[in-house]
């Protein structure tokens, strides 16, 4: 689910930095940090995510769902609390050490989401408690949280269920999307920026619509994009 997928785009954004006159893979220190890296930058998610996966399922029948959760909530916290100290390390790494430390607290969030329905309620409130500090920390750079502070808030409404019911249309259609559009999305960003079209909320808008719009319609004709593509 995200193997073949990683290596399809990879592929074709190789590809297209062909096509441009450009290296398929950026030029990096040594060639496992350009196979991580990707052809494109925003690929950096897929190998990251498939390895933090990877481990949670080797270590998940292993650990006790309490300790776990607590565990996750008070890193992510510290995480968060503390960036100003790790963050210009990390930067100073490069791509794409420096994306995957970024995201890190996002990881331990929702390791704590994953165990949070399985445990005592008093348990899980305290480690939802941990993790608003973490959020809204003054201390914390407004850059790392503040996208952490949206999804977890999300999150934490769609876990409620409180909000779903109350909900009068199915997203599942536009939910189903959401890989199909990070995957394609800079190739359209690319294209519009090579049109001539500047830095700015129309271009990050109409590049989200036309990529839904692809997606979408890929999907319903092909059965190979819906399995393997997006």
């Amino acid at each position: 689910r995200i193997l073949v997928p990683w290596l399809i785009w990879s592929a074709i954004y190789g590809f297209a930095n062909l096509a441009v006159g450009r290296a398929p893979v950026a030029p990096m220190p040594a060639w496992w940090v350009g196979l991580l890296a990707g052809s494109s930058i925003h690929l950096w998610y897929l190998p990251f995510i498939l390895m933090a996966l990877l481990l949670l399922d080797v270590v998940k029948p292993y650990v006790r769902k309490a300790p776990a959760a607590m565990v996750a909530a008070i890193l992510a916290a510290m995480l968060m609390i503390f960036a100003s100290t790790w963050r210009p390390t990390s930067i100073a790494l490069g791509y794409p050490i420096a994306q995957w430390a970024h995201a890190m607290p996002a990881v331990l969030m929702g390791v704590y989401f994953l165990f949070a329905p399985k445990i005592p309620r008093a348990c899980a409130l305290l480690g939802f408690l941990v993790i608003a500090i973490g959020l809204l920390a003054p201390v914390a750079d407004i850059r790392l949280r503040l996208p952490f502070l949206e999804g977890a808030a999300v999150i934490a409404l769609i876990s409620s269920g409180v909000v779903v019911p109350l909900m009068r249309w199915d997203v599942s259609p536009l939910a189903d999307c959401a890989f199909g559009i990070y995957l394609c999305h800079a190739i359209f960003q690319k294209a519009f920026a090579l049109a001539g079209m500047g830095q700015g909320p129309t271009l990050a808008i109409l590049t989200f619509f036309v990529s839904l719009t692809f997606v979408l319609v890929a999907r319903r004709g092909s059965l190979f994009f819906r399995t393997y593509m997006s």
